[in-house]
């Protein structure tokens, strides 16, 4: 089978190689993060992916992540180098005989990006008995990348069972248990600006889903806005990419 990648934004056709499965769902997400360096005029001089990157897409994403323009990062109201993180979004839909056409439908920026994190496991008990959950965490990112726990906490929880929402006080703390135990091992992408390493907050979901697939279990307790990283100097402003135009089209 091969694996025909077009992005939406450098429009190349890139052949990959893959396997065949006759069950294997007409569309999926797959999601990617990227370390970008920006100039103080908002240009992206290097990326590269973290985390496991398909090597046959690898080039395709890096490509696309430095075209991406920027308004620059800022330090007492001045435009600064800096190193930032993107996301980018990437849709595989089958196109027959075994073919998928994929894409780079969407890159966003400004997203937490990890350098190492560990899976969060799910309370057995809760599990059992059908509960899940969407958990939101405040996390204090130190400037060498590791979570500050002193100073970070659980922000909200969405309880449900069985798909309605419950108010069980003792599963409730078991997932947030779960969380604080997970989040102390993380380590994050440092932001950077100015050629220094800077002290962040953000708030990171965690789903648990009592089914394979949280694709039938939608417990959202993040906004697009909550997700970006925010600086612990008030001085600073991080990067951040720029609108495109209103008639700007891609492709489909």
């Amino acid at each position: 089978m091969k694996l025909r990648v077009l992005s939406c934004f450098l429009l190349v056709l890139l052949p990959l190689a893959a396997a065949a499965r006759e069950d294997a769902p007409r569309t999926r997400t797959e999601y990617y993060s990227a370390y970008v360096s920006v100039d103080a005029a908002g240009r992206v001089t290097g990326a590269e992916m973290l985390g496991d990157v398909p090597r046959a897409v690898r080039n395709l994403l890096q490509d696309t992540a430095r075209k991406v323009e920027f308004e620059p990062a800022r330090k007492g109201g001045v435009p600064v180098p800096s190193r930032t993180s993107l996301t980018l979004k990437m849709s595989l839909e089958q196109a027959g005989n075994g073919d998928y056409f994929a894409r780079v439908v969407d890159v966003g920026g400004g997203s937490v990006a990890f350098d190492k994190r560990r899976r969060v496991p799910f309370p057995g008990i809760a599990a059992s008995a059908g509960y899940g959950a969407g958990v939101l965490v405040r996390l204090s990112i130190r400037a060498d990348g590791k979570v500050d726990m002193a100073n970070s906490r659980i922000e909200r929880v969405a309880l449900a069972r069985h798909g309605k929402p419950s108010d069980d006080a003792a599963r409730r703390e078991s997932f947030e248990k779960a969380v604080l135990r997970a989040v102390a091992k993380w380590t994050f992408a440092v932001e950077e600006v100015d050629g220094q390493p800077l002290a962040t907050r953000v708030l990171v979901p965690v789903s648990f889903c009592p089914q394979a697939s949280c694709a039938d279990w939608p417990i959202d307790v993040l906004s697009a806005a909550d997700a970006r990283p925010a600086p612990q100097d008030a001085d600073v402003q991080l990067a951040r990419p720029r609108e495109p135009a209103p008639d700007t089209k891609q492709a489909p």
